[in-house]
């Protein structure tokens, strides 16, 4: 049997959040929903909270941002994607700096949904999963292979955005 997935979604008002709730609970999620900042701590802290965040840029006793520290504490950190009412290219790239898995805006349509949502799931499993493989792994083959990857380039498609930029691999621009 598989388990589910948990997704916490924190937002104060109706609208793309109760949305994006409805389409997750009807793809198989379990959802829970947290009003506040000071809700999202007490969700956090129960068993089995969520295994993936979606949270509204803007909440009564805070942020996305907020939200985002609070989910990079757990053991392991539990990924956020930031949920906004229309594209901002500036917070969108700001949520990413800020270590978000992704934004999203709606409409949401289910294959973005799975993929933004696979996305965040398998950055959790690697944050989980990278010490066995440090240690597995000899020191030096693990620090050169890091450092090639530090020099490469790739081509990011930003797809909120339209834009496309060189940036490092596993580094930021």
């Amino acid at each position: 049997m598989t388990e589910r997935v948990r997704a916490l979604l924190v937002y104060q008002h109706e609208g793309p959040l109760e949305e994006l709730r409805r389409l997750l609970e009807m793809r198989g999620f379990l959802t829970a929903r947290a009003p506040s900042l000071k809700a999202t701590v007490a969700a956090l802290s129960s068993h089995k909270a969520a295994d993936v965040i979606f949270t509204d840029t803007d909440l009564a006793d805070g942020s996305w941002a907020d939200v985002e520290e609070l989910a990079q504490r757990e053991r392991p950190p539990v990924p956020v994607i930031v949920v906004s009412n229309h594209v901002d290219i500036p917070l969108y790239l700001d949520a990413l700096e800020a270590g978000a898995s992704d934004f999203i805006v709606p409409p949401f349509r289910d294959a973005d949904l799975d993929f933004v949502v696979r996305g965040a799931l398998l950055k959790r499993v690697l944050i989980r999963t990278a010490p066995v493989r440090v240690a597995a792994g000899r020191v030096h083959e693990v620090e050169q292979h890091a450092e090639n990857h530090s020099r490469s380039r790739v081509r990011t498609f930003y797809p909120q955005s339209g834009r496309q930029a060189d940036r490092p691999l596993g580094g930021r621009a």
